[in-house]
């Protein structure tokens, strides 16, 4: 894999902004008891820069961030709740999911795995689920794709 250091200008409106996804994915939430605790101690704001990171790290394409969280949408319309304990592990599978659909990059999921500390077996299990529950809909047109990034202020 070649290492190119992605310099969209995007990232560095996203990574301006990434108090507008955490407080996009904390709505997702299933539990609204411990927002204003969950918000003060970052876990959320600090995965989500951390996402910004590897994108630009590894030259992902840009599209490939909002996307993640257009298919996290997806999985809460599936009628699945999502809880804290598991958001992470959503994000992880999103963005893995839309690198695989709107990048060349080919990360393998053994790759993938080990940069996020998964075992191949259980994120390839993890992976089907959630593709399960979003029906396999990962087409994205640009219309949901702008009125997403209109909804945060972003086009």
């Amino acid at each position: 894999m070649v290492i190119k250091n992605n310099t969209d200008p995007n990232l560095i409106l996203y990574s301006n902004n990434v108090y507008k996804f955490e407080n996009y994915l904390l709505n997702l939430l299933e539990d609204q008891t411990n927002i204003d605790n969950i918000k003060s101690s970052n876990v959320i704001s600090k995965f989500i820069q951390n996402i910004i990171q590897i994108i630009k790290y590894f030259n992902i394409e840009v599209v490939c961030f909002p996307i993640t969280f257009i298919y996290i949408k997806r999985f809460k319309e599936s009628g699945t709740k999502i809880i804290l304990k598991e958001l992470k592990l959503l994000l992880t599978l999103s963005l893995l999911i839309s690198i695989k659909m709107f990048d060349d990059i080919g990360i393998l999921n053994s790759e993938y795995g080990k940069f996020f500390k998964i075992e191949t077996k259980t994120l390839n299990i993890y992976e089907d689920h959630f593709l399960e529950l979003i029906k396999f809909n990962l087409f994205i047109t640009n219309d949901e794709y702008n009125n997403f990034l209109s909804s945060f202020n972003l086009v």
